[in-house]
């Protein structure tokens, strides 16, 4: 499917000039355009998308470790199931070490 930039943004929940901004820094998202010249993204490119903002807005992950993470990400993607799960698994590992963190964090608190 494609989807506007308009689109996009409403999608993804940033405003247009942080995804232009993104294009520019990380060049795997690579929309194109239709005959009448507007810019339109594939669900790869908002799966993307979403992504970055997940890793930089939540995270908090520098644009260069979003950039290996991405890099990760596809040779994944071209390797199969068994490196996916291996990056699900490293996943939630650091997931669990964040958790784990922010409980001690708390009752140090206390």
């Amino acid at each position: 499917m494609r989807h506007t930039l308009g689109d996009v943004e409403k999608m993804v929940g940033v405003h247009i000039s942080v995804i232009q901004k993104w294009e520019s820094e990380i060049p795997v998202v690579r929309p194109k355009r239709d005959k009448a010249g507007r810019m339109v993204y594939s669900d790869r490119d908002i799966r993307i998308l979403r992504l970055l903002k997940l890793w930089l807005y939540d995270y908090h992950l520098s644009l260069k470790d979003v950039r290996l993470r991405l890099s990760l990400e596809f040779a994944v993607e071209k390797q199969g199931a068994r490196a996916q799960i291996a990056l699900i698994r490293q996943d939630l590992i650091e997931i669990y070490e964040m958790v784990k963190n922010m409980g001690s964090n708390t009752s140090s608190r206390s």
